[in-house]
C-alpha cells in the first residue's frame, strides 16, 4: 500500500481565501453575536411591549417541574428572534398590550431546551411552556423550527388566563359536555392512549 500526501509547495492552488471560522461552545460562546441578539431583543421589547430574555438571563427562570437549558448559539438565537418577531406580527396592534394588562408584565424567554419531569406529570421535552410567577406572566420557547406554533399555543394559554380572571364564560363550560364526559389534563396519561 502506498500513502500519498499533497505537497502545497509543489502545486500551489493560488487560493488566498481563509476557510476557517471560530468554534463556539457552551463554555466559550459567541459573546459578540449574543450581544447583537440582545440588541434585536430590545427592539422587539419596544415594538411589542414585552420583555425578552436570552442566554443566561433566560436561564435565571426555572419554573417548578421543568429544567431550562440556556441557548448559547448566537445563530440559533437570531433565528428564534426573527421567528418570534414574525409570530407576534400576526396579531393586531394593541393585542399584546391588552393581553398583558392584567399582569405586571409578560416575559418571553428563548432557551435551547425545555425538559419536563414525570414526577411532576410533564413531558420529557417541550417546545414551550407558559406560567405565572406572582402576577408576572412568562412564556418560555425552545429555539428551533417549532417556535411559531409553540408561541401561538402558549399565547392561547395566556388568553385563557385573562378570560378566566375577567369573565365567567368558562364557569359553565363543563355543563355543555355530554353526560359522563370529563376532560383529562394529563400529558403522561394521554401518551399511552391511542
Amino acid at each position: 500500500n502506498t500513502l500519498y500526501r499533497w505537497d502545497p509547495t509543489g502545486s500551489p492552488s493560488g487560493d488566498t481565501e481563509v476557510y476557517t471560522a471560530p468554534y463556539f461552545s457552551r463554555e466559550m460562546p459567541d459573546l459578540e453575536g449574543l450581544a447583537r441578539c440582545q440588541s434585536f431583543a430590545r427592539e422587539l421589547e419596544l415594538r411589542y411591549g414585552i420583555t425578552v430574555r436570552l442566554y443566561l438571563d433566560a436561564d435565571d427562570i426555572q419554573p417548578q417541574g421543568y429544567r431550562l437549558e440556556y441557548e448559547y448559539r448566537a445563530w440559533r438565537t437570531i433565528q428564534a428572534l426573527k421567528l418570534l418577531d414574525q409570530g407576534l406580527q400576526q396579531y393586531p396592534p394593541g393585542f399584546l398590550s391588552a393581553v398583558s394588562e392584567p399582569f405586571e408584565g409578560v416575559t418571553v424567554c428563548l432557551v435551547s431546551d425545555i425538559r419536563g419531569s414525570t414526577q411532576w406529570g410533564t413531558l420529557d421535552t417541550l417546545p414551550g411552556i407558559q406560567f405565572l410567577e406572582g402576577n408576572h406572566a412568562y412564556i418560555v420557547l425552545a429555539t428551533g423550527s417549532g417556535l411559531p406554533g409553540a408561541l401561538y399555543h402558549q399565547l392561547c394559554h395566556l388568553i385563557d388566563t385573562v378570560v378566566f380572571t375577567h369573565s365567567s364564560a368558562y364557569d359553565t363550560w363543563e355543563g355543555l359536555n355530554p353526560s359522563g364526559f370529563r376532560y383529562d389534563y394529563s400529558y403522561i396519561t394521554n401518551l399511552s392512549r391511542n
